[in-house]
């Protein structure tokens, strides 16, 4: 619980009022509560490896601090069947980042 106690710390820290998705996750899992597994990829290389290790389709969604709505962002990428699909969105989810001058996780 105490690793839950520092993440609201950092979250009001920085004067946030929503968490992010893997924010939540964290959340939900210090209380054992079932969520949907996901991975957090900080590269395209990174992305690629995750999407064989789970097995397409795949999802990509941008993690931001600064955008809540990822849908309405453009941030959303659904039914990924191959790498070239998982390279695009990855790229077009930090051009998209990029142009909203959003941090990304």
């Amino acid at each position: 619980m105490k690793s839950i106690s520092r993440l609201f710390d950092s979250v009001i820290a920085e004067k946030r009022s929503i968490l992010t998705e893997f924010e939540s996750k964290e959340v939900l899992s210090s209380y054992n509560i079932p969520y949907v597994p996901g991975e957090l990829c900080t590269s395209k290389e990174q992305a690629l490896s995750c999407a064989g290790m789970l097995g397409y389709p795949v999802v990509a969604k941008i993690v931001s601090p600064d955008i809540t709505h990822k849908t309405e962002s453009g941030g959303v990428f659904l039914g990924l069947n191959s790498e070239p699909d998982v390279s695009s969105a990855y790229d077009s989810i930090i051009r998209k980042a990029s142009s909203l001058k959003a941090r990304v996780s």
